[in-house]
């Protein structure tokens, strides 16, 4: 292992890094380190977790990033990387069990090839100028257990192969542009605990997300739906939910088992009603 966190490092990650054939874990958060991940990266076979979050990487994911196999868990959030999403998801190695690429600049779709990801828990772009819409095959990455790819510019509905991620316990889906109704597949969801789905454009009813029996925590506001078709019943939603169907500055809906509002200028500054 080779751990270098809050160091006040700075920089550029040296191409030698390559030559550490035995490395497996390599963790370099929390400093200044700018400069490009170098494709010597990519020599590391034997490498399971590169975390490098909270630097000044910019550039793109190198594409040797394929070559390491063992690679399990890949976090490199709040840094200045670019690049094309769907060539870093088919890049990356299928056995990878953690995704973190949180607030950086990466474009494109989601890739149909985001079904290769069966052992992964964590997946996370939040913060990204990826479009399109959410592919049906993201109900293959059954392991999933966070999903998070709010505050992008995606479009489209949420696909019914949701239902399939059973282990799901936190979706952020939030600031995005997604639309159409809610899915009676996300009944299944049976483990979720967390929805954000606040500021998109959904419409209908949401009243299918009281049979989701794990829920504890929903923020919804700010979208287009029509009213809360008796989600507030005490036989739907269980007492101890955190719920935030309106922002504090405008009461949208009737809603009784409202105990938060939200401001809509800091989305998640929410405040008991």
């Amino acid at each position: 292992s080779l751990l270098l966190n809050d160091n006040q490092l700075t920089g550029a990650l040296p191409t030698e890094i390559g030559g550490l054939c035995a490395l497996q874990r390599f963790s370099f958060g929390f400093n200044k380190i700018g400069g490009t991940i170098p494709t010597e990266i990519g020599q590391l076979a034997e490498l399971e977790e590169l975390i490098g979050t909270e630097n000044l990487l910019g550039g793109e994911m190198p594409s040797t990033i394929a070559n390491c196999t063992s690679l399990k868990k890949l976090a490199v959030n709040n840094n200045q990387l670019v690049g094309n999403i769907t060539t870093l998801i088919e890049n990356v190695p299928s056995g990878l069990t953690s995704l973190q690429l949180t607030n950086q600049h990466f474009r494109g779709r989601i890739p149909p090839s985001v079904q290769k990801f069966r052992q992964m828990t964590t997946l996370s772009f939040l913060g990204n100028d990826v479009t399109g819409s959410l592919p049906p095959e993201i109900g293959e990455a059954t392991s999933l257990q966070a999903l998070h790819i709010s505050d992008n510019q995606l479009t489209g509905t949420i696909p019914p192969d949701i239902g399939n991620l059973i282990s799901l316990e936190e979706l952020r889906m939030a600031q995005t542009r997604k639309n159409g109704t809610l899915p009676t597949e996300m009944a299944l969801l049976t483990n979720l605990q967390r929805l954000y789905i606040f500021e998109n454009l959904f419409t209908g009813s949401p009243v299918i997300l009281g049979e989701i029996p794990s829920l504890r925590v929903l923020y919804m506001f700010g979208n287009m739906f029509t009213g809360l078709g008796g989600l507030c019943k005490s036989d739907i939603v269980p007492s101890g939910v955190a719920l935030a169907a309106n922002t504090c500055e405008e009461e949208r809906y009737n809603c009784p088992c409202c105990n938060l509002c939200c401001s809509s200028a800091a989305t998640e500054d929410c405040q008991l009603l």
